[in-house]
């Protein structure tokens, strides 16, 4: 019959649209806990997936999450507040950001420490000079300016009460005193350590250092890709090891250690960093967006400054630079 009305495939395609819910809530839900094993374990073999930052696979996730949407799927509520909870235990941001906030007091002169960590990109000393009107008490450069305009930056910064440890990549200025520390030369190419001497006597043990540089890259689809920020690691972790060896010799006074890791926030290679019982300062009193690289969308904070519990972390700032692709990290601590 000419008036005959089409079937009704209503029903097949309710079902279809449930059967498609379910397969992407599933695999939002194996997402989250292939990345939370991921996050809490750090395995050298999956650096790849690490690297990227925890936001960026909580978006991931909301997209998969909201393309499985479904009113009749009792999952979709169950998976929004899984991802939430991710990004509560693993990520930083939202804490930091919280935290900026709340107002703070400037501590007293006599009480604060001021450290700043830049890395000079292309050893520019206009980048390094843009840490001045700071005021810090010491200064940690990575890709560090030449010799000459180091000791003309730390001039400038204290006169002559200043004090400089200058390396190939990262060195240090201080209001004060420096002894170096001696390192074979295949270490001294990636940091430098030595004990500052404050004009008050105020004695600190510190490190400047820049980690082997990751491949950063996202083809996850190859191979190459994976076995790139694997041997990245590794050489990460043998890098640590001799900065962790360094730094426990001299546990009987305050140790700060910063620089450019090259590695995100909760790294492994942090690791060895906390079995000194060292602490990070961002994350302790960090305020604000502390993602460091790049300068002008930061999405990693791979720039650190950690002390040890001599020190109370107070204010901790990521700060844009004019010149570098890095911002600055500017920790204040309470010395105890």
């Amino acid at each position: 019959m000419k008036n005959e009305a089409p079937a009704n495939n209503a029903p097949h395609d309710i079902i279809k649209s449930d059967w498609r819910s379910r397969i992407l809530l599933s695999a939002s839900l194996l997402l989250i806990l292939f990345l939370s094993i991921c996050y809490t374990l750090h395995p050298d073999a999956l650096a790849a997936f690490t690297t990227m930052p925890i936001w960026s696979w909580f978006i991931v996730g909301l997209l998969l999450t909201a393309f499985g949407w479904n009113r009749k799927n009792v999952f979709f509520k169950l998976t929004l507040a899984l991802w939430l909870i991710f990004l509560l235990i693993f990520a930083e941001e939202p804490y930091s950001l919280a935290r900026a906030i709340l107002p703070v007091a400037d501590l007293p002169k006599s009480q604060n420490l001021r450290v700043i960590s830049l890395n000079c990109n292309s050893g520019d000393p206009l980048i390094a000079s843009e840490v001045a009107p700071f005021k810090p008490d010491i200064v940690l450069l990575q890709k560090s300016p030449s010799r000459d305009d180091v000791n003309k930056l730390a001039r400038q910064l204290y006169g002559n009460q200043a004090a400089v440890l200058w390396g190939v990549d990262g060195s240090i200025i201080a209001r004060g005193t420096i002894k170096p520390r001696p390192l074979a030369s295949n270490h001294s190419v990636y940091f430098v350590q030595g004990r500052v001497r404050l004009p008050e006597g105020y004695e600190i043990e510190v490190a400047s250092l820049r980690l082997m540089t990751p491949p950063f890259r996202i083809d996850l689809w190859s191979s190459d890709c994976w076995n790139a920020y694997t041997k990245n690691r590794q050489i990460q972790r043998s890098q640590m090891e001799v900065i962790q060896q360094h730094l426990q010799k001299y546990s009987d006074v305050p140790i700060v250690v910063g620089g450019d890791f090259n590695a995100p926030q909760g790294d492994a290679v942090f690791n060895y960093l906390t079995s000194l019982k060292l602490q990070d300062s961002f994350r302790i009193a960090g305020r604000g967006w502390g993602n460091t690289i790049i300068n002008d969308f930061p999405a990693l904070r791979i720039d650190q400054i950690w002390a040890s519990e001599h020190l109370e972390a107070h204010k901790v700032l990521a700060h844009k630079t004019v010149s570098s692709d890095h911002r600055a990290v500017i920790s204040d601590f309470r010395r105890k």
